[in-house]
């Protein structure tokens, strides 16, 4: 995997010693740029369940200032030394994606754009991950700059709710077995 464009263009993001997490295929990462634009600067950007980090890293690239969270310590382990190595400096998390919502909450911590790629088939309380951190980012005041954006990305095969307090789903792009859904504050 390669940074696309930016202060980082052509640099590699090391994916062979990830072990099992899903990467995220670059038409689909293409398509979320599009949607976001190619000029990030000034901007807030969180990664909430980074992996490898590449979208993080392609927003950091592109301007961005970006926060990731990676909950698995050895992933972490490699996202944060990869940051130290090409001196980019930039807020890192290892922790749940549910306890970094509240921990940023109470930090009074805003974005512009949250990305939101857990696991497909983790749940928590019965009910897919990704819809549990969707519902508690539209009760965060975590996005509250006008024209905020959550873009999550889930499984074709789930459903997920497109209204969420003050978020409304605003599209939704289907890639194989991904679909991208997007939400604006409303």
């Amino acid at each position: 995997m390669r940074i696309v464009t930016g202060t980082l263009k052509g640099r590699l993001i090391p994916s062979q010693t990830l072990g099992d997490v899903r990467l995220t295929p670059s038409r689909i990462k293409e398509s979320i740029f599009n949607i976001i634009g190619t000029d990030l600067t000034g901007l807030r950007f969180l990664d909430l369940c980074a992996g490898s980090g590449q979208i993080g890293l392609e927003a950091l690239s592109r301007g961005a200032t970006v926060v990731f969270n990676e909950p698995d310590k050895r992933r972490y382990n490699i996202l944060n030394e990869l940051l130290e190595n090409w001196g980019v400096e930039s807020e890192i998390f290892n922790t749940t994606g549910q306890k970094l919502i509240h921990t940023l909450n109470n930090a009074t911590h805003v974005f512009d754009f949250v990305y939101l790629d857990p696991p497909y088939h983790t749940e928590e309380n019965g009910n897919p991950l990704v819809t549990h951190l969707l519902d508690l980012l539209s009760q965060s005041g975590l996005i509250v700059q006008p024209g905020g954006h959550i873009i999550a990305q889930h499984a074709n095969n789930l459903t997920i709710h497109t209204r969420s307090d003050f978020l409304i789903c605003k599209e939704t792009r289907n890639y194989g077995g991904s679909t991208l859904n997007i939400y604006s504050t409303s």
